[in-house]
């Protein structure tokens, strides 16, 4: 059994909006599994700032969606929520697969991971690496909601700036953390990597602080002012092309 935590961007930042526990960790979005909103001493459902929703406010055979109820946060329209309800099986599936990276960031988080191989060198993918990608990659999907994982306000990484002097290159698409100068250890390798596809895309934002970032790579404090998705040629990698694009 694993469980990691889904966070929804609110007033007030990021915050827990509730757990999703996986019965069965090696089948990863196969598994059975259940999500429970996120509850204040035991009898609360989250709700914005300065609202407090109470066990008595509700009858227990009333099942009061919380999808009515405008002051409270819920995931999405197929799990909308049922006041003191727990939500299973394949709504939770769906709801993951929006968050968990796929396609070419998917094969480059295995790969720096250091997946299993098969013998001709390729990487042994399959929902075994689900819940790890999950836990520790899906801090910068598109939308409002994400996984919680390592942190750059953990002191595990720092908030570096990108450096858009150097996007030009024609390495950057496949080394955007810049290895060869000695600075992987110190990134998040998930940054920027939450949109899918089959082709590499990074996610850029740029702060109120001024700076560029790989999205996920800023402080939560930062507030973002722009985002843009930068795609790179499906072809081999010209100058031309990138141009282009």
């Amino acid at each position: 059994m694993s469980l990691v935590e889904l966070e929804r961007w609110g007033p007030a930042g990021w915050d827990t909006l509730a757990g999703i526990i996986i019965d069965r960790p090696e089948s990863g979005l196969l598994s059975p599994m259940r999500l429970d909103y996120q509850r204040q001493d035991g009898c609360t459902c989250v709700a914005l700032p300065g609202v407090t929703l109470e066990l008595e406010d509700f009858q227990e055979d009333d099942f009061v969606p919380v999808i009515s109820l405008p002051f409270v946060l819920w995931a999405s329209p197929q799990v909308p929520g049922e006041v003191l309800e727990t939500y299973e099986g394949e709504p939770i599936a769906a709801l993951l697969r929006d968050l968990i990276p796929s396609g070419w960031a998917r094969r480059r988080l295995l790969k720096r991971l250091r997946s299993p191989r098969r013998q001709d060198g390729t990487i042994q993918d399959g929902p075994q690496h689900d819940v790890r990608l999950l836990k520790e990659c899906a801090l910068s999907p598109i939308g409002n909601f994400r996984i919680n994982g390592p942190s750059v306000d953990d002191g595990l990484f720092p908030s570096i700036p990108l450096d858009v002097e150097r996007a030009g290159d024609w390495y950057w698409p496949y080394e955007p953390f810049n290895e060869a100068a000695g600075l992987y250890d110190i990134h998040p390798i998930w940054a920027g990597l939450g949109a899918g596809g089959e082709n590499p895309k990074l996610l850029i934002n740029r702060a109120n602080d001024g700076q560029f970032y790989l999205d996920g790579n800023e402080p939560d404090g930062c507030v973002i002012t722009d985002y843009w998705l930068v795609k790179w040629p499906r072809e081999p990698v010209s100058r031309n092309r990138i141009d282009i694009l």
